[in-house]
């Protein structure tokens, strides 16, 4: 290839010099239209001038003939005129380049820059003014090169002309090429260039798109593919003569004949036109083939088209052209192309012919049979259809009346008089007889409206009053789509339909068919009912009154009286409620519901004897003419649940444990029954675990009917959250219970428990007289309860006000009826503030008016065991055990008391035992974890308080423990943080601040831990170890004799702390009382043999004191004790000196050889004693003592 440039705009150009003459070739400028000659060396010269620029050319755009498509326009008459053929001899050999098509529609490829070699492509350049690119430069950014594998036509030597090149072949490996031009039409030689010939453009490397699947349209013609062939072998078409003299804008080509144009518009665009053997277009082409309002092609068929394989095709721009859209298909397939303009209108192939139809001759039996098909369809369709209505299949519900399914008018009126009558006493059993003889009705009149609409009426009744039960949901639902079948349609069904939506808890629709019921039949009493059954589920009470006070007037029976109850009792009216109750049970002696609300009210009124009496029955406590009374679940569950009651009032706590898990096992959405077992977990100190369950109760569904409280909201949510707000203050969490208790807050005191409770938060947030308020509000409405007065005199004791406590309690005697109850709440806070000898009165005399009172038995063991009368709490647990064997914390304070004893596997094993019966008993599984780190387990105890840790994150004696367990293991800081934190969890623990303050001495924080052993010894006086560890700090104080007064304290309270004896020994040797010291020490030594220290301290108080023979012995066990791990222990060696010189003393030479041997392996070479001991080895070697 050689570099050509033009001589008058010098733009650069790639011509393959093998394809020029000898003599050079002449060409033209496509974008000055300037000709000149080029040369094989790349020399050029101007010839004259060219021709008139491109731009000068209308826009037009040009479309690429490559398949189907409208006609081109025809030439133009200069072109015409100047194609005819000449005789004259070839012109030089001269080409010229094409010439730049203008216009804004289709652009040809931007004008290469002057002296470039780069494809510059100017996106904002003037579309008229577009040319041809020029052919000499590298490859695109994107990879495509138009001009990649273009050859100019080689000049033949001979004077003929030139030698274009051959049609191209089917061969894949052929090289493509020009085709050969012909003169004279079909048969004419080859002919000669004129004067000048266009270079011919090159056929790009673009890949066009592939044509979709099954379409005919060729596939897109570039250098190395064949034009279509037919089936025939067949020359291609023989170039008309007046081709030279076409003046066709573009590049021209010859190829098989025919001229190949080849417009190349901007960009990737591709518009390409090929047209084989075609005549003349119209002067405007008509729309595209398969366009809106296009005409069938003109001149020829589409057959013929695409026989001539020739066809044309508008292809979009680059942009817009997605090769994916064009799936592959098989050769031969034609498919339809995009248009340019992007509407989605396809280019059709050719036109489908029309295909001849078939004429059938139908005869007239045929005829007849479809007319009668017809008409059978029809009434099969309008029976079907009649199916859809509440009419039936085929009107068969419109026959219903008359069938004998009916039944009898008379006779079933008679069955729902009579079932309706049975149903009036509403018990249980009652109910359910009163459904089964509607049932026994409904087999000899199963179609009957009117008792199919009471039977369901019934039925939702029921489930309304007693509770879910699936057998009769399913009887209710196939009744309700009974009657929905048939239009619902049928006597009173309206109160029906009533019932039946408030069993779906569809108020809304209940009330509006109420309403209906209202305008049918104004006089059925189950309007009523189900009307005060729609307002209690509403919990609006008046309506309830008022409604079941219509069907008292109407029927009188016990249903509408119990209905009246207990609309009262949502309204609060206690005496109203009573008495309803009570006709009820007048109406109905075993009327469940009734029996069970009277003995609530009994308890109330503190009639405790009446109330079990009425409760026996329905919680199947006792029979009723020799079998257990049916009952309903609900009814049975809320019997026990009074039971349980009654049992926790008077300390019964195992047996109210039971009756609680019993209730909710009847009916899990019994929230009295959770909320009973709820208090008793929280009894037993599980706050996290009774906090959960409170919550639990919150978070159910609170029952149509359920009594409210003063406050406005029903009583058992109020009874939930101060049941929780006292978790919450039992886990140092004030803010929560404050922000739990918000809501019960009101302009005027109405409920002395809500006072009672908020005043306990307020003291908890420190505020002091807020909480004296609230307690002072609670007597108020409460002077006959002892709590309020227990909280207020504990306050000011807190307080430091004395006085105003005593007088407080005065208070209390005066207005408070004295019971056992009260005073087993005035033992239990006696035992809280270690006042164990008043706990001990208070409890003896609540069991001397309540013998049964396990509660109080149990904390009269508690308080004998916390006041170290071990055989006296031993008792009082076997009496507790007699009276409540399944009492909560029983086995846990048997362990308690194995551990006061210092009998740890008796302690374990109790609490092994415990655990079997009860595996998730959090408390269980803290002291076990306790216990084993007395015993010294502490592997064993740290995986079980960790599970206790995980079960209730605040617990405190599980963080106290932990903390035991780091303190063993010298981890003093982490011992100190868990102690720490058991000591917030539980502030008025003495022993949680005893620990704290040991921590603390451990690491020498003398005043830290003397304030904090205050502190415990404060809460509680009785800890013996808080006095041995203030002794300790006393001692190093040099306050002996202060140190040797609580010595002396803690072993009266704790005999079994030993470490005290040994303290008090070097009290006294301190004091110089030789005697005392060496007593406690012998006392400490008989109580812990193993301590080696202890008896090197005694043996050298016995050594001074003269007693030889004691001292050899107790030094004889320091020093086989310390030999055992005598590293860093001064005493070992100092013990094995002193036996020494005990040996030295009695002449036995070989013996204290031995001992002073031993003592200087063990001694420090800086000891005092070293140079003593080794002349005293010196002089029994040399035999002089």
């Amino acid at each position: 290839m050689i570099n050509v440039g033009c001589p008058s705009c010098n733009t650069s150009y790639d011509v393959d010099e093998d394809r020029l003459p000898e003599g050079g070739l002449r060409m033209r400028c496509p974008k000055c239209s300037e000709s000149f000659q080029v040369h094989r060396d790349g020399s050029t010269a101007k010839v004259g001038g060219g021709a008139a620029p491109a731009a000068s050319t209308p826009p037009r755009a040009k479309r690429t003939k490559v398949g189907m498509g409208p006609a081109a326009p025809p030439p133009s008459p200069a072109a015409l005129i100047r194609s005819q053929p000449s005789d004259l001899p070839a012109a030089a050999d001269d080409i010229d380049l094409p010439a730049p098509f203008g216009g804004s529609d289709f652009a040809d490829l931007p004008v290469p820059k002057t002296g470039s070699h780069a494809l510059d492509l100017d996106p904002f350049a003037d579309s008229g003014s577009a040319d041809l690119p020029a052919p000499k430069h590298e490859a695109s950014p994107s990879g495509f090169d138009p001009f990649a594998d273009i050859d100019l036509p080689a000049v033949r030597d001979s004077a003929g002309g030139t030698d274009l090149p051959a049609p191209l072949h089917r061969s894949p490996s052929s090289d493509p090429d020009l085709p050969v031009l012909k003169r004279g039409g079909a048969g004419g030689s080859v002919g000669t260039f004129g004067d000048e010939s266009d270079l011919p453009m090159a056929l790009t490397d673009a890949e066009l798109p592939t044509p979709r699947r099954g379409s005919d349209i060729p596939a897109p013609i570039s250098l190395d593919t064949d034009l279509p062939m037919s089936g025939e072998q067949k020359d291609l078409p023989v170039a008309r003569d007046d081709f030279m003299d076409l003046d066709i804008e573009g590049p021209e080509r010859v190829h098989g004949g025919g001229p190949v144009e080849l417009d190349l518009p901007e960009g990737d665009d591709i518009a390409l036109e090929m047209e084989l053997d075609a005549p003349p277009r119209p002067p405007a082409p008509p729309p595209p083939v398969g366009a809106p309002g296009a005409p069938p092609p003109v001149g020829r068929s589409a057959e013929s088209e695409v026989q001539r394989d020739s066809a044309e095709l508008e292809l979009p721009e680059s942009g817009d052209l997605d090769p994916s859209a064009f799936p592959s298909g098989s050769e031969g397939e034609v498919h339809r192309m995009p248009r340019l303009d992007g509407d989605g209108a396809e280019v059709a192939a050719a036109a489908s012919p029309r295909r001849k139809q078939l004429q059938l001759k139908r005869p007239p039996w045929l005829m007849k049979a479809l007319a009668g098909l017809t008409v059978v369809t029809i009434i099969i369709g309008a029976g079907v259809y009649l199916g859809t209505t509440k009419y039936g299949l085929f009107g068969m519900h419109l026959l219903e009346p008359m069938l004998p399914a009916s039944g009898d008018p008379a006779l079933v009126a008679q069955a729902i008089e009579d079932a309706e009558i049975i149903a009036a006493s509403d018990t249980y059993a009652a109910q359910r007889e009163a459904l089964a003889k509607l049932q026994a009705a409904r087999g000899d009149a199963s179609l009957n409206r009117s008792l199919v609409a009471r039977t369901l009426l019934h039925r939702s009744y029921s489930l309304v009053r007693y509770g879910p039960d699936a057998e009769s949901a399913s009887l209710a639902d196939a009744l309700r789509v009974h009657l929905q079948r048939r239009g619902d349609e049928a006597p009173r069904i309206h109160v029906a339909l009533a019932a039946d939506a408030l069993r779906n808890a569809d108020i809304e629709t209940a009330k509006s068919e109420l309403a209906l019921a209202a305008q049918d039949d104004a006089t059925d009493p189950y309007l009523d009912l189900v009307a005060g059954e729609t307002a209690l589920k509403s919990r609006d009470g008046q309506s309830a009154v008022d409604a079941f006070g219509r069907a008292v007037q109407k029927s009188g029976s016990a249903r509408a009286h119990w209905g009246l109850a207990r609309g009262h009792q949502i309204m609060g009216n206690a005496e109203e409620a009573a008495a309803a109750a009570e006709a009820t049970l007048k109406l109905s002696p075993n009327h469940a519901g009734a029996r069970v609300a009277v003995a609530g009210l009994s308890i109330e009124e503190g009639q405790i004897e009446r109330a079990l009496e009425l409760l026996q029955v329905p919680a199947g406590l006792a029979p009723v003419e020799g079998t257990t009374l049916r009952v309903s679940k609900a009814d049975r569950s809320a019997a026990l649940t009074l039971v349980a009651r009654v049992d926790e009032q008077r300390g019964r706590l195992g047996a109210a444990r039971e009756m609680y898990e019993k209730s909710i096992e009847l009916d899990t959405s019994n929230t009295n029954a959770a909320l009973g077992a709820a208090r008793l977990v929280l009894l037993e100190g599980a706050y996290a675990d009774a906090y959960a369950r409170f919550q639990t109760v919150l978070g159910s569904q609170v029952p149509a009917g359920a009594e409210l409280d003063a406050t406005g909201q029903p009583k058992v949510s109020v009874q939930a959250k101060l049941g929780a707000a006292e978790a919450l203050l039992a886990m140092s969490k004030a803010e929560e219970a404050n922000e739990l208790l918000a809501d019960l807050r009101t302009d005027e005191p109405v409920n002395a428990e809500v006072e009672l409770w908020q005043g306990k938060v307020a003291e908890g947030l420190g505020q002091g007289k807020v909480a004296v308020k609230h307690f002072r509000n609670a007597i108020k409405l409460e002077p006959k309860s002892i709590r309020a007065y227990m909280a207020l005199a504990q306050h000011y004791t807190s307080t430091k006000r004395p006085g105003e406590a005593v007088g407080v309690l005065v208070e209390a005697q005066k207005n408070v009826d004295i019971t056992a109850e009260v005073r087993r709440v005035l033992g239990w806070a006696e035992l809280q503030r270690n006042r164990f000898d008043d706990a001990i009165k208070q409890f003896t005399e609540a069991l001397e008016m309540e013998p049964r009172d396990s509660s109080a038995q149990f904390g009269l063991a508690v308080a004998y065991r916390r006041k170290w009368k071990l055989d006296e709490a031993e008792a009082e647990l076997a009496k507790v055990e007699a009276l409540d064997a399944k009492f909560p914390g029983l086995a846990l304070e048997r362990g308690r008391l194995a551990e006061a004893r210092g009998d740890m596997d008796a302690a374990t094993e109790s609490y092994r035992k415990a655990l079997v019966e009860s595996p998730d008993d959090a408390a269980l599984k803290s002291r076990m974890g306790a216990v084993l780190v007395l015993a010294g387990k502490l592997e064993e105890a740290e995986k079980l308080l960790r599970e206790v840790l995980d079960a209730q994150p605040y617990s405190a004696e599980a963080e106290h423990y932990l903390g035991r367990i780091e303190l063993e293991r010298g981890q003093l800081e982490v011992a100190r943080q868990r102690f720490l934190r058991a000591a917030r969890l539980e502030a008025e623990s003495g022993l949680y601040r005893m620990y704290v303050g040991w921590a603390a001495l451990e690491s020498n924080e003398m005043r830290t831990a003397l304030r904090e052993l205050d502190a415990a010894l404060k809460l509680d006086p009785t800890l013996g170890d808080a006095y041995w560890l203030r002794a300790r700090i006393r001692i190093r104080a040099g306050t002996v004799r202060d140190a040797l007064a609580d010595l002396k304290k803690a072993i009266e309270l704790n005999p079994n702390r030993i470490q005290a004896w040994a303290a008090m020994g070097e009290s006294h040797y301190q004091l110089g009382q030789m005697k005392e010291a060496i007593a406690a020490l012998e006392k400490a030594v008989a109580g812990d043999p193993r301590q080696g220290y202890w008896w090197y301290r005694l043996g050298r108080l016995q050594l001074d004191e003269g007693q030889r023979a004691k001292a050899l012995a107790s030094l004889s066990e320091a020093t086989s004790i310390g030999d055992e791990a005598p590293s860093g222990k001064a005493w070992v060696a100092d013990s094995h000196r002193l036996t020494g010189d005990i040996y030295y003393a009695q002449k036995k030479r070989q013996e204290a050889i031995v001992e002073y041997g031993r003592y200087l392996e063990l001694a420090d070479r800086e000891a005092i004693d070293r140079a003593d001991v080794e002349n005293r080895l010196r002089r029994i070697s040399e035999g002089l003592n």
